[in-house]
């Protein structure tokens, strides 16, 4: 991959990349598990993860999940938030996220960064 004004070069290598706004390109070697390397191609983050989330890392956090369970990863691939949810959505600067249990989304939960939840709403549809 070359990037903008051939600054950024990673090798041919990845079946999956994808750009991150905080320095960090989801990537995948096999297609399978995901994990994060930097703009010269060097693994940051191991190849963990089942799924990410598709804006990446916002805010220093990111939205993983590994066996369908979800939580949230800081820049270095520390778990910040238990892989705990059925699902998981990207941080915002001004407002906490969305992260939830149940089919459909049927319960979703507000969470801080702390992945302490801030609103319950039980039986959306």
């Amino acid at each position: 991959m070359i990037y903008k004004k051939n600054k950024i070069k990673i090798p041919i290598q990845y079946k999956f990349l994808q750009e991150d706004n905080e320095g960090l390109f989801a990537a995948s070697l096999n297609g399978k598990k995901i994990g994060f390397i930097n703009s010269k191609g060097e693994v940051k983050i191991p190849f963990l993860y089942d799924e990410v989330c598709n804006s990446g890392f916002n805010y220093g956090l990111c939205a993983v999940a590994i066996e369908n369970k979800w939580g949230y990863i800081d820049l270095k691939g520390n778990l910040a938030i238990p892989l705990k949810f059925d699902y998981a959505d990207h941080f915002e600067k001004y407002y906490e996220t969305k992260a939830g249990n149940g089919r459909h989304r049927s319960h979703i939960y507000y969470i801080n960064r702390k992945g302490e939840i801030i609103i319950q709403i039980n039986e959306v549809y």
